[in-house]
């Protein structure tokens, strides 16, 4: 038990790291031995290694971040990485940081000119002074693309096979092959992709099938993306087309996190120096300090929901003014002064019939607070067709509401003789948002409403031109208006919920019928059993009805090795039912395995049955499963994962994404990359980081917990920036470090808990506890002489051993002499 307790305290202070609060000093004076005034800060100069410090630059609070302090011209000076440097708000267009070596980290002197730190020591606190032309005065949060990382060179191949054996009673057996494979090739700054299927059975020939070949290019000075190859129009307000081509479209994944979406401009005057506080439905979003003249507050972080924002100005008189804004999300609104585009030049792809050219595009502009217009062409050449679009959302007190005007222009007619005179070939769309989050209540409804027969968009043209000949199961225009309304309530107390929606399309005079379908439902939990109850009824304009009622039950249970989930449900449609109960479960103390069963009872008391298990060992992942019912039985078997080509060799992995991390860790073999993940640096020390978000900072780390890997991490938490696409690699600095326990004794001195532990060129590698034991990294097969330091009565106190290979002893605790 007191091996324990000393071996404890020896783990904790060997890290040399110390935690505080941002209020909280810590004061190593407390740390005194018998009355004796022992501290183990005996000097003012800080060691060096890497130490939790509060920065500020320019006055302004950074946080706490990790620093390494080296030495510098016979100073212990503060040397930072990228990712230090990713939180000061600098200005990267005026900086040639790439001539700089980030590999270990660097002197602030050496790349800022005429930028210094200085540290307090008693409150750990670093100030960073940086000449003001080298800050930024973008948002805090935007990421100049000289920050983006375009990867390395890479081929990845994200392979999903499938095998499947059905038997039947009355006929034979078959047997299904299925593969489906994504491949991605980065070439310096370029992303190409595409895609292909396997299909076979056990009576016939495999079919191979490819699917789109393009590449993307990402344009920083544009904020944009050129995509080249076989691709689809992306469009917003028309039919999606596919076609060979090229496309140039606005990327708003490139502004500051603080842009995205909608939020309004803030303008106004303070009369003096004041603070700006901005509330969205009573939650603090934005304050600011702002000098007396005009302000803009440009960078509001995105809203959702409808409701207010309330503006409050305190001058420093203690005055307020408020002011009050009405915000809305609804789709369409960006923020003002902000624009998005989209231009589409090629060929159509040769599912369509003729030889056709086509032309798209769109563009989208922020008027202002209220108000945000787009408008929109697309043609096919010869001129054959086009279409045309112009339309506005706006920002009510009421709530979103969108308008939307398109006219087509073609000899091709429907087949109705038209009584129009003005309003030919053309529709509006009406769309309203209203989402009052104080009631807990969220309504929206699309109308749409054709004002002649005879208008087309281009499969309604394609389908009337071409006939047969164009089977894609485009139908000419049937119905005259179409409405769709949603309504979602959250009951108060522990009600539930509560939702309705309803559509309704109204046939053309003596054309058909009308069509229309509504719904409800109910949702609630008691304690942890979570249950659902719905209704849904649909008419087809050939006046079918359907009826189909469902309700479902779901209980999850955690135990302390498993979480299991127990469902149940019931539905009836259309004259039958079927009533199912399932059961599935994630078995922690067997990493990374599910397993479900599940029987059901439909109609004519069929009974069916199954169970299937999937195994994802962080390489790839497997399932196996089968199923049977009174007719027929199945077998099946599912591995999917993702093989990665790079520099380093090939790397195995069960997910990508489209944008990922080659993740070096040479020495850190088995270890998870990140803690929510599953994925594992591979036996050849590389692994791969799946689903990074492009142009926002990503931190990667590796997970330790479970592996028996003994190893030291120098940095495990590193930054990258993506470009969109891209394979950047990242590179842990692993020592593969043993430790042992040393009992440090001396026949001069008394060691007293808190004394350093220093190696021949100081650098600080444990503190010892109140029994002298400290751990030490094992050395490699060399001798090496270390240093015991401890200040008493305001006088520094050394003492020296030496140790040769430390793995070679068989001893659990080392027993050494301090001279």
């Amino acid at each position: 038990m007191k091996l324990k307790k000393y071996f404890l305290f020896a783990l904790v202070f060997s890290s040399g790291i110390g935690f505080s609060s941002e209020n909280e000093i810590f004061k190593t004076e407390f740390l005194t031995y018998l009355g004796h005034n022992e501290n183990i800060n005996f000097s003012d100069e800080i060691k060096p290694g890497k130490h939790f410090v509060l920065v500020y630059v320019n006055g302004r609070k950074v946080g706490t971040e990790f620093i390494d302090f080296k030495r510098s011209k016979n100073n212990i000076t503060p040397c930072f990485n990228r990712n230090n440097l990713s939180k000061f708000n600098l200005n990267y267009d005026k900086l040639n940081l790439d001539s700089i070596d980030f590999s270990e980290c660097s002197f602030i002197d050496e790349f800022i000119k005429g930028a210094y730190a200085t540290l307090d020591m008693d409150d750990e606190r670093l100030d960073i002074n940086i000449p003001q032309i080298y800050l930024s005065s973008e948002p805090e949060d935007y990421i100049y693309p000289s920050q983006w990382d375009r990867g390395i060179n890479s081929y990845a191949l994200k392979y999903n096979m499938n095998v499947t054996g059905i038997r039947e009673k009355k006929s034979d057996n078959a047997y299904y092959y299925n593969g489906y494979f994504e491949q991605h090739l980065n070439f310096y700054s370029w992303h190409i992709y595409t895609s292909n299927s396997l299909n076979a059975r056990n009576d016939s020939s495999i079919n191979n099938k490819f699917y789109d070949l393009y590449a993307e290019y990402a344009i920083a000075s544009l904020k944009s993306k050129l995509t080249v190859g076989e691709i689809n129009t992306n469009s917003d307000y028309f039919n999606w087309v596919k076609y060979k081509g090229i496309r140039l479209s606005s990327d708003d994944r490139m502004n500051a996190s603080s842009l995205s979406g909608f939020a309004p401009l803030i303008r106004g005057i303070a009369n003096s120096p004041s603070l700006l506080t901005i509330k969205y439905n009573d939650r603090v979003i934005y304050e600011r300090n702002i000098p007396a003249g005009e302000y803009n507050i440009q960078d509001l972080p995105r809203t959702f929901g409808n409701g207010y924002l309330n503006v409050i100005l305190t001058g420093a008189d203690g005055s307020k003014k408020v002011q009050e804004i009405p915000i809305t999300t609804i789709a369409n609104l960006i923020r003002p002064g902000s624009y998005e585009y989209s231009l589409n030049f090629g060929s159509l792809d040769s599912m369509y019939p003729g030889n056709y050219g086509i032309t798209q595009a769109d563009i989208k502009y922020g008027i202002n607070n209220n108000l945000t217009m787009y408008s929109g062409l697309q043609s096919i050449l010869p001129n054959d067709y086009s279409l045309a679009m112009v339309g506005g959302t706006f920002n009510t007190i009421i709530g979103g509401v969108s308008l939307e005007y398109y006219r087509s222009f073609s000899n091709e007619k429907n087949n109705h003789v038209s009584s129009c005179d003005l309003f030919c070939q053309d529709k509006i769309v009406l769309n309203y948002e209203e989402d009052l989050s104080f009631v807990d209540t969220n309504f929206s409804m699309f109308f749409t409403r054709y004002l002649d027969e005879n208008y087309l968009d281009l499969n309604n043209f394609m389908s009337n031109k071409y006939g047969n000949d164009f089977n894609q199961g485009f139908n000419s225009l049937k119905y005259k208006q179409v409405i769709n309304a949603t309504l979602k309530k959250s009951l108060p107390s522990n009600y539930g919920g509560v939702s309705a929606s309803g559509y309704y399309a109204r046939s053309w005079n003596g054309q058909g019928k009308d069509s229309y379908s509504y719904s409800f439902g109910y949702s609630n939990n008691i304690n942890k059993l979570n249950y659902n109850i719905s209704f849904f009824t649909y008419r087809n304009d050939n006046n079918d009805l359907d009826n189909t009622f469902f309700i479902s039950f779901d209980l999850p249970l955690e135990t302390k090795n498993k979480n299991i989930n127990l469902s149940s449900s019931y539905v009836n449609y259309a004259n039958s039912h079927n009533t199912r109960l399932s059961l599935s479960v994630n078995d922690k103390s067997l990493d990374n395995i599910n397993y479900s069963m599940w029987a059901d009872r439909g109609t004519q008391n069929n009974l069916g049955y199954g169970a299937s298990m999937n195994y994802n060992n962080g390489y790839n992942s497997k399932e196996v499963g089968y199923s049977q019912n009174d007719n027929s039985n199945m077998i099946y078997g599912n591995l999917n994962g993702a093989i990665v080509l790079h520099q380093g060799g090939i790397t195995r992995a069960s997910d990508l994404g489209k944008t990922f991390a080659i993740v070096k860790a040479i020495g850190a073999e088995g270890m998870k990359v990140s803690t929510n993940s599953n994925i594992k640096i591979n036996g050849n020390g590389y692994g791969i980081a799946p689903y990074l978000s492009p142009y926002r900072k990503n931190y990667i780390t590796l997970d330790s917990k479970k592996s028996n890997n003994m190893a030291e991490i120098d940095d495990n938490r590193l930054l990258v920036i993506p470009d969109s696409g891209s394979s950047p690699l990242v590179e842990f600095k692993i020592k593969k470090i043993n430790r042992s326990i040393l009992k440090i004794s001396s026949l001069h001195y008394e060691i007293p808990f808190g004394a350093q532990v220093v190696d021949y060129e100081n650098n600080l590698l444990g503190m010892t506890d109140q029994g002298g034991f400290v751990l030490l990294p094992q050395n490699n097969n060399e001798i090496k002489r270390f240093s015991v330091i401890w200040s008493k009565d305001n006088k520094e106190n050394i003492c020296h051993f030496e140790l040769t290979d430390l793995s070679e002893s068989s001893d659990s605790i080392i027993n050494v002499n301090c001279t």
